[in-house]
């Protein structure tokens, strides 16, 4: 059970704190002038995620399209166990990923029969395990890690996945922080990001039971041995001192149809590079479909329309945003737009959108769409990991999740209605089209 106070410490300081820019003040400034745009909660989705027996909690939340009206949900940290009178029961355990598959009716009422999890088979101790382990061989000798008690570390979810065809099959590609305890275990900090891993699944159409995941080791997710090989400046961008990781995959999505004068189907990543005084900048990068896993054809966002091999010329497209968000692809009266969804930095209450007509924007200043009221319950409570979801949204609405944690380990199991998806629904049209306040 300790994993997960490091999890939550992770997440209270790597992936939910980050500080703001002054563009980024000046861009809430204008936000405010915006008319406010207000969520409401959906209480049916609210319902569904009230398992009392085998996964009965997690965080995290991506979800995927698979398509034939499957849908993929990917889950971080997961309890897994019984639920007794509103409280995890005494046995649950937690492992680091969770799995699964929700087949929609065609009522498109959502409801908790339609699920099937996943995760992996029982240890020697016969303790339920994580759905996806790391490969050995993605852990380098000079990993922090590589002497350690965990040589091998545990995937994180990094919360984003697409699909396309190809050769008559449906290809699932997502995305997974590659974790590790450090020090030798001397404590709930010494673990350490030490990569990220870009997971394949050939044939969707397969159950998930049947899945055969490919790993794939993420070059570009920027460590500090590669920074010191570089010059402190390069073509304006100050590189930041405590710029040691660039992570990859906390959204996917493919554009389809034309795009830069071509017809080729492309594949959009996005990503975040943390700054000085704890700032987080979000990143893009894209690739032919057809050759996602030749890393040497990623291209990244450069600006003005520009796309570059290299990844330290990586510009960003919002000066500030979460470790965990979303950008989902809006068909909108006979239009594409995209919106990104994300929760407030420095552990605020509050859930952002920022809308685009490309997938690298420009990004409108972010707007807030709801304020989370669950945090009031306890003063240990705070919220984070906010995503959008078009593939099960209702039309004309985008359905959001979030969810609510303790930063007191045993609040959070005495209290099974957080550490679960809640979820809220906002309507597209005043999403897409702010009017100004008078």
């Amino acid at each position: 059970m300790h994993l997960f106070k490091c999890t939550s410490c992770f997440l209270l300081i790597v992936i939910v704190f980050n500080g703001q820019s002054t563009a980024t003040a000046q861009q809430d400034e204008q936000s405010s002038k915006q008319k406010a745009i207000v969520a409401e909660v959906d209480s049916t989705w609210n319902q569904v995620f009230e398992f009392e027996k085998g996964w009965t909690g997690g965080d995290g939340a991506g979800t995927v399209d698979l398509g034939s009206g499957r849908v993929l949900w990917m889950f971080a940290d997961s309890l897994i166990g019984d639920v007794v009178d509103g409280k995890h029961a005494p046995g649950t355990q937690m492992i680091n990923n969770v799995m699964a598959i929700q087949t929609l009716s065609e009522d498109g009422v959502p409801n908790r029969g339609q699920f099937e999890f996943a995760w992996g088979a029982n240890d020697k101790d016969q303790k339920p395990t994580a759905w996806l382990i790391p490969d050995p061989d993605l852990v380098k000798p000079s990993s922090p890690i590589a002497n350690t008690k965990y040589p091998n570390g545990w995937y994180w979810p990094a919360g984003g996945g697409c699909t396309f065809d190809e050769e008559g099959k449906r290809k699932l590609v997502f995305f997974q922080y590659h974790v590790g305890r450090t020090d030798k275990d001397k404590g709930v900090w010494s673990f350490k990001i030490i990569g990220g891993a870009m997971v394949v699944i050939d044939d969707t159409g397969r159950p998930l039971s049947e899945w055969q995941p490919r790993q794939l080791d993420l070059p570009h997710s920027v460590d500090s041995d590669l920074l010191a090989s570089r010059s402190a400046e390069q073509d304006g961008y100050v590189k930041a001192k405590n710029l040691n990781e660039l992570h990859w995959g906390m959204a996917c999505l493919v554009h389809e149809g034309e795009l830069a004068g071509t017809n080729t189907e492309f594949v959009y990543i996005y990503g975040a590079r943390p700054q000085e005084m704890l700032r987080r900048q979000v990143v893009v990068a894209r690739v032919p479909a057809s050759q996602i896993e030749d890393f040497s054809q990623w291209r990244f966002f450069a600006g003005d329309h520009n796309w570059t091999d290299d990844v330290f010329l990586a510009k960003p497209i919002t000066d500030s945003g979460a470790g965990e968000f979303s950008v989902e692809r809006i068909p909108l009266k006979g239009t594409t737009k995209y919106v990104m969804i994300h929760s407030e930095d420095m552990l605020g209450t509050r859930i952002f959108a920022r809308t685009a007509d490309s997938p690298e924007g420009p990004w409108s200043p972010q707007r807030q769409i709801y304020d989370v009221p669950d945090v009031l319950r306890s003063k240990n409570y705070f919220t984070y990991a906010a995503k959008g979801h078009a593939s099960i949204s209702l039309d004309g609405m985008l359905l959001i999740s979030y969810v609510v944690n303790s930063q007191d380990f045993w609040e959070m199991l005495g209290d099974a209605s957080i550490y679960r998806p809640r979820f809220v629904s906002i309507s597209l049209e005043e999403l897409f089209e702010p009017r100004s306040v008078d």
